[in-house]
């Protein structure tokens, strides 16, 4: 039976309840990780993602803050659910399904962190031992968020919090354009009063001399925000390569082509972890 400890990443970038968002934004960019352990004392006192740094930049309530203004304790997830280094791998995974997180700092006995295992250690794990088990088919969505290239800030993450894996994909009409994430939204800064309206009307001069309104986007849309051209994978392919890709690539979602260019689904780390946790490996 795989354990945490097998797994997890015992190097954990941690940060202060006092350390500002900017400083927590910054840290997640210079190491390209998407959560930091909050430890004061060496205890575990929270955890803060990039989930929670794209609300601060889309909520009215926090966007008139600058980020260097707002603590970490402030936008934090406070005692975090937790894990031990002999906490099967299966159950850790079962663990982030239940709670729909992403990490889980690891512990000892007396709550000193000593690791933290992630969505990106399960992925390893499968890749190493399950790999051939499930075709991306078998684990896939078939049904996964979608939005328009000229879709509003406020669109997308609607869309994105449809699924648990908070992803969306750009389609124009049945193309695929790109796909949207949490990271691409966390460091956008858009005023809350222009998330539902991107664009204003301005008469302007049109083909033919004449004139009329014309869409100006003031803010960034689905289009400018998207990574186009993702990569992508197919239902027959295997689920372990798929995760590999991933690995490789450092990213947390394919989209799942057929007969070359026809959209069928999405398949995610979520997807990934969601075989893991009914797996006795």
């Amino acid at each position: 039976m795989l354990l945490v400890k097998e797994y997890m990443t015992d190097n954990v970038v941690t940060i202060s309840p006092n350390d500002t968002l900017m400083h927590a934004r910054n840290t997640m960019l210079r190491y390209g990780i998407g959560r930091l352990v909050v430890v004061e004392d060496g205890l575990v006192k929270g955890i803060i993602t990039l989930t929670d740094i794209m609300y601060s930049v889309s909520l009215p309530e926090l966007y008139y803050k600058p980020l260097i203004d707002i603590l970490v304790k402030d936008v934090m997830t406070p005692n975090p659910v937790t894990v031990k280094e002999e906490t099967s791998l299966k159950e850790a995974c079962q663990i982030m399904l239940k709670y729909n997180i992403g990490g889980l700092p690891v512990v000892n006995d007396e709550g000193v962190l000593v690791g933290i295992f992630t969505r990106t250690d399960a992925l390893r794990a499968y890749a190493e031992n399950a790999g051939d088990i499930y075709t991306v088919g078998q684990a896939m969505d078939i049904d996964p968020p979608r939005v328009s290239p000229y879709s509003s800030l406020r669109k997308i993450i609607e869309a994105m919090e449809t699924k648990p894996y908070m992803k969306t994909l750009v389609v124009d009409g049945e193309s695929l354009m790109g796909i949207i994430t949490k990271k691409d939204i966390a460091f956008v800064q858009i005023p809350p009063k222009m998330l539902d309206k991107p664009f204003v009307k301005r008469d302007s001069v049109l083909p033919k001399g004449k004139t009329g309104g014309v869409r100006f986007y003031i803010v960034p849309v689905a289009i400018d925000i998207m990574t186009p051209n993702p990569i992508t994978t197919m239902p027959d392919d295997d689920l372990g390569r798929a995760a590999e890709v991933m690995l490789e690539n450092r990213i947390g979602g394919l989209p799942v082509i057929e007969g070359g260019e026809r959209l069928v689904g999405l398949v995610t780390k979520h997807h990934v972890i969601e075989k893991l946790s009914s797996m006795n490996i």
